[in-house]
């Protein structure tokens, strides 16, 4: 736990079952809700992180489409004016 002089007093809503269970667990229902915030941080940030990791892959994804895409474009321009050039040239050449 923190030092008291850190601490600020809340008030909070809890499903009465849950409390019951602490109660039966301990008699400081505020070490209970101390101790348990951190987990809870710690998973919500968790969680962040795999959202941020997800949105990255698709983001990537994204880019690697993006890049075939923009690849693909210009094989097909080159082969459009490879093949519209050997038009014309054999076109002068006949």
């Amino acid at each position: 736990m923190t030092n008291n002089s850190h601490k600020q007093r809340i008030s909070i809503t809890v499903d009465s079952q849950l409390l019951e269970e602490v109660d039966r667990m301990t008699k400081n229902r505020s070490a209970a809700v101390e101790e348990g915030l951190p987990l809870w941080r710690k998973q919500q940030i968790e969680e962040q992180l795999r959202r941020i990791r997800k949105q990255e892959i698709v983001h990537t994804n994204g880019l690697v489409l993006i890049w075939n895409d923009y690849i693909y474009q210009i094989i097909n321009f080159v082969v459009k004016v490879y093949y519209e050039n050997t038009r014309v040239i054999y076109f002068i050449g006949s």
